[in-house]
């Protein structure tokens, strides 16, 4: 019999290994491909207008577009047709094929858009000031997750009879992008306003000295909402098919209804369970919830550097110390909750992430 656990090639193979006693096409997962897959590409198209201002600024303003074609995605050939109502038929008499289980097909038939307006103003200052803001907003969409893109509960599986049901905010779509950047070289020293003539102690203890801020809010990702199914609304055994809800009211709960859980330090309701309805009858398994209808709490930092360089008397060669402080507000910035309609647990905020980090660091430069 086969073994229960891997076993490398290097060690051959078990006795038996090809008979038919061994395998069952009902139990395995079958791959498909099919003969003909167009090729994907994809159209990009920007369009952008620079202009010096005054004052020694400058803004550059962008529309950036692509346009996917025939890009890859994952069904399950055989997946069931639902059961009749009231009925009670097993997932397999509802196959098309009734011999075979879960034939996994990757085709190439998925399109997915993206367009944002991008935006950065640079400004410089004589003192040794230069501030910098980008700016990004954006629309991402497509059918669904890439195979490693699974974040907030998306899938790589669309529907075999529905795929364009899934077509909504892609799994990376994040509207607002903004980074604001201040880089400050303290004028003391050499050719600078303070400390030129100043004695060499000093310019040594004194110059060169360098300040960092970078502040930037990111969108949440998306959330998808799923439940699971009951074995009479099972439409396919693949592991990444989902099963979305019915919607009956807003997703999110606003900020002052997000009330806390009892005997549970920062965990937090953010997902409202009254907003959504588990489909009952063994006929209608979907429900009318968008794929990523919900969107996780924004990101917000603000990151600190002290820099400091050293010459070390050889031509561009030098120390540099650095002491840098991230997320130095300490803000708590919570990752997605439990999307699974029907997970005891479900909306609620139970993860952040990493909170103030303090880092100190020397680095030859040569």
């Amino acid at each position: 019999a086969p073994l229960s656990c891997f076993q490398p090639t290097q060690l051959g193979y078990v006795n038996n290994f090809l008979s038919l006693s061994n395998y069952s096409a009902l139990s395995t997962t079958t791959t498909y491909d099919p003969a003909k897959t167009p090729t994907t590409y994809v159209q990009s198209y920007q369009l952008s207008v620079q202009r010096q201002l005054p004052g020694r600024t400058f803004l550059d303003v962008a529309y950036v577009g692509n346009y996917g074609v025939h890009e890859e995605i994952v069904q399950d050939y055989n997946e069931a047709l639902p059961n009749a109502a009231g009925g009670s038929l097993s997932l397999q008499a509802r196959r098309p094929i009734q011999t075979y289980g879960t034939i996994q097909e990757s085709f190439n038939e998925g399109p997915s858009r993206y367009n944002a307006l991008e935006a950065k103003l640079e400004k410089r200052y004589g003192n040794g000031i230069y501030i910098t803001d980008s700016f990004t907003w954006s629309h991402a969409q497509d059918v669904a997750a890439a195979n490693q893109e699974l974040d907030n509960n998306d899938s790589p599986v669309v529907d075999l009879y529905n795929m364009m049901g899934s077509y909504t905010r892609s799994a990376y779509d994040r509207p607002l992008n903004d980074s604001l950047a201040v880089v400050w070289d303290l004028p003391y020293g050499k050719g600078k306003h303070f400390g030129s003539n100043a004695p060499a102690p000093l310019q040594f203890a004194l110059s060169d000295w360098q300040l960092t801020a970078l502040n930037f809010y990111i969108s949440g990702l998306p959330i998808n909402i799923s439940y699971s199914p009951t074995t009479a609304q099972q439409l396919s055994t693949e592991t990444s098919f989902l099963y979305r809800p019915i919607l009956v009211g807003t997703p999110v709960l606003g900020k002052g209804s997000r009330s806390p859980i009892a005997g549970q330090p920062g965990q937090y309701q953010y997902l409202d369970p009254t907003a959504v309805s588990i489909p009952t009858a063994a006929n209608t398994p979907y429900g009318n919830c968008p794929r990523n209808v919900a969107r996780a709490p924004g990101y917000n930092d603000l990151d600190l550097g002290v820099h400091k360089r050293f010459p070390l008397g050889f031509e561009k060669v030098g120390l540099e110390f650095r002491a840098e402080a991230f997320e130095v507000l300490n803000h708590s910035n919570a990752q997605a909750p439990d999307a699974v309609a029907t997970d005891p647990g479900y909306g609620v905020v139970t993860s952040y992430f990493p909170s103030r980090e303090l880092q100190l660091a020397l680095k030859l430069i040569f």
